[in-house]
């Protein structure tokens, strides 16, 4: 530890080249270790709540934390012994080399004295012979001296120094290995009792869950029974329906049904919670998966799951569709229309959030705007009393609030920091108060309300709803909150139950009725005067109707 430390000490910061006297651990494991060290120009030019930490202070902080690793002395000692070896070695090298630099030049001086020699007889004799022979001893000579030379090497590559070198290698390598193991087989232990720890954690959690969810169940029932008048009244008139159906929706007067029934049309009489089929309406080329009514004509819009929108218009006790607009990437996961319906917002399964210009009397949208803060599908969408302002949420766990600035629409914040689970419903329940349901299948299962306040902009969480549990299931889409203010009633699904909730005056909101379900596959509506309810269910494949008593 204490030479890393002086290691430290005689380096300098990159930036500006000075002396190293602190360290920065704000976020220590995601930099690199230049960024890491720091000298007093560095501290200076620091933000004010950057957490900075002395020299003497890290080493603390290090013999703290980090009990676990190979003590700087085990390897050092190896080094420093290694190094002894490889000067004695270099020293060796030299004298050895020396030896046959020399041994080179006297071969070099013999050579030349020979071919001298040689020349010399040539020139004056005639005798060849002679010439032959010099010859032949001057390549003994060569012979000899390189065999000389390569023993001299291989000599070298046999020095005691370098065997010791690679024996201290080997050992120090042992040692890391050793150590790597027992470190690895010590984390999977600590990691074995944690996993272990947590499943217990969770056991007792989901037990307590259970528990608290069977007993609330058990008070509805009972509450139920008392006055078994009241809530979600089953009208015992089913229809059967076995293409999926993802939405529905009611006219005005509530006299007429609409159903997404694959990629067609559905379209009911509906009275006194009795449902009459009129016709069959060939809607899109893939599944209808959102169906918005006009609350003042026979007039209304559907969405498919290809992301296409068609307006469609009764004339003459027949629907004119017009032709489909396909500006989203991806399926239409939600739709709602402003009160005075010149305004639709659409959004998708891709990210994507379209303001249109709404025409209905002529049949037509045109595109206005689109919002992209969000990264994944937007599951709901629901605008204030006033208009000002729009909420959305999605499966990247966002809910993000959207401001009207002079008849555009900008973000404003996104308030789901904390949560991390994703919402599947949203919805406003005043002007400045809305609630949102959580989806994850292992989440809290709750219904939050949060309060806008409209002096600082922050978004307060209050009066929260907890609601069944349901660790089995991941809610699905297309089935909306709807908030009957005149009543003040909300009627919202969540995974395999439908709730009927009760807003009082002082905020606080209470479960009257519930209604269990086969599966979390359950897709409906509620009529625009809160009587009645109808949905459809996967598991069973056919329309329900119930009646709503307060």
């Amino acid at each position: 530890m204490e030479q890393v430390f002086a290691y430290i000490k005689i380096q300098s910061c990159w930036k500006h080249q000075k002396q190293i006297s602190s360290f920065n651990y704000d976020g220590a494991s995601d930099k690199k270790l230049s960024d890491l060290l720091l000298c007093e120009d560095c501290e200076k030019e620091s933000a004010p709540n950057r957490k900075i930490l002395t020299l003497d202070e890290f080493k603390s902080f290090c013999r703290t934390h980090n009990q676990n690793f190979i003590p700087i002395e085990v390897c050092d000692k190896p080094f420093e012994r290694i190094k002894s070896f490889l000067n004695d070695v270099v020293e060796k090298l030299k004298n050895q080399i020396e030896k046959v630099l020399k041994q080179l030049k006297i071969q070099q001086t013999a050579m030349y004295q020979k071919t001298l020699e040689n020349l010399i007889k040539q020139s004056f004799s005639q005798e060849n012979t002679k010439s032959q022979i010099i010859y032949n001893e001057i390549g003994k000579i060569n012979v000899d001296f390189s065999t000389k030379i390569i023993k001299s090497l291989e000599d070298l590559l046999n020095l005691e120094e370098f065997k010791k070198c690679k024996q201290e290698l080997e050992e120090l390598k042992n040692i890391f290995v050793d150590n790597y193991i027992n470190n690895k087989q010590q984390q999977q232990q600590q990691q074995q009792q944690q996993q272990q720890q947590q499943q217990q954690q969770q056991q007792q959690q989901q037990s307590q869950l259970q528990s608290q969810s069977q007993q609330q169940k058990q008070q509805l029932q009972q509450s139920q029974s008392q006055s078994s008048q009241q809530g979600f009244i089953l009208e015992n008139r089913e229809i059967a329906q076995s293409e999926i159906c993802y939405s529905i929706s009611f006219n005005s007067t509530n006299s007429m049904m609409i159903a997404g029934c694959n990629n067609s049309i559905k379209v009911w009489e509906f009275g006194f919670g009795e449902l009459s089929f009129l016709e069959n309406l060939e809607a899109h080329k893939y599944t209808v998966t959102n169906l918005l009514f006009s609350k003042f004509k026979n007039n209304f819009i559907s969405g498919s799951k290809a992301g296409d929108l068609i307006c469609w218009k009764q004339q003459n006790n027949q629907f004119i569709k017009s032709l489909a607009y396909e500006y989203h990437q991806q399926g239409i996961s939600c739709m709602i229309l402003n009160k005075e319906e010149n305004l639709l917002f659409t959004a998708d399964m891709d990210r994507g959030i379209i303001i249109w210009k709404a025409f209905l009397d002529r049949n037509e949208l045109s595109f206005q705007k689109i919002l992209k803060n969000h990264t994944k599908q937007v599951n709901g969408l629901s605008l204030n009393d006033s208009e000002t302002i729009l909420v959305s949420c999605g499966l990247d766990k966002q809910i993000i609030i959207w401001q009207k600035q002079q008849n555009d629409w900008i973000f404003k914040k996104n308030v789901n920091q904390y949560y991390y689970e994703f919402g599947t419903r949203i919805k406003f329940i005043s002007d400045d108060q809305f609630i949102w349901v959580s989806g994850v299948k292992n989440g809290q299962d709750k219904l939050f309300v949060f309060q806008i306040n409209n002096f600082n902009d922050n978004v307060n969480e209050e009066n929260n709803k907890q609601l069944l549990v349901s660790n089995q299931n991941t809610d699905s889409l297309f089935f909306p909150i709807f908030y009957l203010d005149q009543k003040k009633l909300i009627v919202t699904k969540h995974k395999d139950h439908i709730y009927l909730i009760k807003k009082h005056d002082d905020g606080f909101i209470e479960t009257v009725s519930l209604k269990v379900l086969n599966s979390n596959e359950a897709y409906g509506a509620v009529t625009n005067d809160g009587q009645y309810l109808v949905f459809w269910e996967q598991a069973t494949q056919k329309f329900e109707v119930c009646s709503i008593v307060i």
